[in-house]
């Protein structure tokens, strides 16, 4: 993999601060446009984990999101990285109606890190009853990866990786399966993705 991303991914609904600051003006002067990236509305990651996998080469039928929670997994080192299935887990508010099974940001609900280590351990067992093994992570921020992992791939992560409470959840009832990222279905109606 290169050391460095020669893209600048934006998006659409961002505004470009006005007026530019020299630096972002002067970068934009040297890159060309790329197509626009759109995710369909049942898509199971949002428009810009697309465009990043693509980058890295990570993509693959639509359907299937890219192994983020995996690469999560093999950037802190734990054991099992590379040969088990992953994902994350993250704690969500839904909003359930007649029509509509609405996600609320999980970042809003701004558990403190004790409430985040009871529910943790009240989960892992249920968990651990369908063969799945969780691996708590920080309650907010990016995760630390060792100190080996490149700033690219520590950026790559931050970008991608849930916020709020969140864990990684390890075992073979994972493998084959693709879920929603948090952030397409965070602010939506999630039925599309469920099962």
């Amino acid at each position: 993999m290169p050391p460095t991303l020669p893209h600048l991914i934006w998006l659409a609904d961002a505004p470009l601060p006005k007026p530019l600051p020299p630096h972002l003006r002067q970068l934009l002067t040297r890159l060309a446009p790329a197509p626009r990236c759109e995710a369909a509305a049942d898509a199971p990651e949002a428009a810009h984990e697309q465009a990043l996998a693509r980058l890295l080469g990570l993509s693959g039928p639509a359907a299937r999101p890219a192994p983020w929670a995996a690469l999560h997994a093999h950037a802190l080192g734990l054991g099992g990285a590379g040969t088990s299935a992953w994902a994350w887990l993250s704690l969500c508010h839904w909003q359930v109606g007649m029509d509509h099974v609405f996600m609320h940001d999980p970042g809003a609900l701004a558990l403190g890190a004790a409430e985040a280590q009871a529910l943790g351990a009240a989960i892992e067992p249920l968990l651990a009853g369908d063969g799945l093994r969780m691996h708590p992570l920080p309650v907010s921020g990016p995760a630390d990866p060792p100190a080996g992992v490149s700033p690219l791939w520590r950026s790559v992560l931050d970008a991608v990786r849930p916020r709020g409470t969140l864990w990684l959840v390890e075992g073979e009832a994972l493998r084959g399966r693709a879920f929603a990222s948090v952030a397409r279905a965070a602010g939506a109606d999630v039925r599309p993705w469920l099962p």
